[in-house]
């Protein structure tokens, strides 16, 4: 019997993709999926970049929406009659400082009378700002205030440094940055190291009126004003030492110190990372050690590669003519010898602020104190370390100029 076989039976040889071609196909699927992967790893960087260049922008304005609104509230000097200067000081130094009472405003201080600094957990290498300010009772959001609102404003004291601090609590997390920290004694009653009232007692008798019941008549007052002292060096630092009354001796107060501080890089780190909250009644107690403590600072803005001020002051030079002087320029006004350090003595007209952040993705980068350390008067590329390259690569500057409140408060 024959059988008659189909050959449409059998498989056929082309029924399949051969081996070469599967290859083909996954190196051509492998190119494609690279590229897609390629374009959105970039389209991700680029979403990063963006959403920190967003987020160091809203940092940035709102810390200098912070200065700005305190310094607004600076507080001038006031009459202070009977209160004469010596007859040694010169008339340009007898117009300005004769019959009047002044508080230091401190920019970039390094020279004082008590050898102390107002923000000593300060990086120096940044600028800090140290002044009296007529805060309102909403700005200073302090339990232990107490501010009578019938009395109005009282004096608060602020101040603006940059230290170098852990980003988390965690005990596992060792990150840190540089950080830009507002400091601020509160108005109020209470006379201890947290509030503002010792140390602008303390600052009063030192530079205005000793109020010494028991000095002849002929003896001119100790004050360094009244002694025709003007320089840094001759007053006391506005956070230093403080009183509790003008007959008791002066007591050093509790520094500055930032939030979550690494104390490697702190020079007076506290005791205790967890001050003293304190009950109610000991807040409503003037001789409790509640006001003695010192709350840790909090950030206004973080991962700051520069802060730098820069103050001037309008004076006449000549008769008629007004000139913006910087510090030394004040310095040599006035006939003193502070070169270029701003005169506490002398608030300015305006300040030159100057403010650069740098991406999260370049602070992650940076894990050393000095890694944040920049020499900005390098200008030419071919000379920037690597460290500096990857910086100008993620940095973003605010410069603004800060009017400071001429009108009496």
């Amino acid at each position: 019997m024959n059988l008659a076989v189909s050959g449409s039976h059998y498989p056929s040889a082309r029924c399949g993709a051969s081996l070469i071609e599967l290859l083909a196909a996954m190196s051509i699927l492998s190119v494609i999926l690279l590229m897609l992967s390629t374009a959105l790893d970039a389209s991700l960087g680029q979403f990063r970049i963006s959403t920190d260049r967003s987020v160091n922008r809203s940092s940035g304005r709102a810390a200098l929406q912070w200065i700005e609104q305190d310094l607004r509230t600076t507080v001038l000097p006031i009459p202070l009659p009977f209160a004469s200067t010596p007859n040694t000081t010169t008339n340009t130094q007898r117009e300005f400082f004769s019959e009047r009472s002044f508080l230091p405003f401190e920019i970039n201080r390094l020279r004082n009378a008590d050898n102390l600094s107002s923000l000593p957990n300060a990086a120096n290498e940044f600028g800090r700002l140290c002044f009296a300010a007529w805060l309102d009772e909403e700005l200073i959001l302090d339990p232990g205030s107490n501010i009578d609102t019938a009395q109005g404003t009282q004096i608060s004291l602020v101040g603006y440094y940059v230290a170098f601090t852990k980003d988390t609590p965690l005990a596992s997390d060792n990150t840190a940055s540089m950080k830009l920290f507002r400091h601020l004694r509160p108005a109020s009653p209470f006379q201890g190291g947290r509030y503002s009232s010792g140390f602008l007692l303390h600052n009063h008798l030192k530079i205005n009126a000793s109020l010494n019941l028991d000095r002849p008549l002929d003896e001119r007052d100790s004050a360094a004003i009244r002694r025709g002292n003007f320089t840094n060096r001759s007053l006391p630092a506005l956070i230093g030492m403080r009183r509790e009354d003008p007959a008791d001796p002066a007591i050093k107060g509790s520094p500055a110190w930032p939030a979550l501080p690494l104390s490697d890089y702190l020079l007076s780190p506290p005791p205790s990372l967890t001050p003293n909250r304190g009950e109610i009644t000991a807040w409503q107690t003037a001789g409790s050690s509640v006001h003695d403590t010192v709350f840790p600072d909090q950030p206004v803005c973080s991962n700051v590669i520069r802060f730098e001020l820069e103050a001037f002051r309008r004076l006449e030079t000549s008769p008629g003519i007004l000139e913006n002087l910087d510090a030394e320029g004040v310095n040599s006004h006035f006939g003193l010898n502070g070169g270029s350090e701003w005169p506490c003595l002398v608030v300015p007209d305006y300040l030159k602020l100057t403010l650069s952040i740098v991406s999260e993705s370049v602070a992650t980068t940076l894990t050393n104190y000095q890694d944040w350390i920049i020499d900005w008067a390098i200008e030419d590329p071919s000379q920037w370390s690597d460290t500096r390259k990857r910086i100008e690569g993620g940095i973003q500057t605010f410069e603004i100029q800060i009017q400071v409140r001429r009108q009496q408060s």
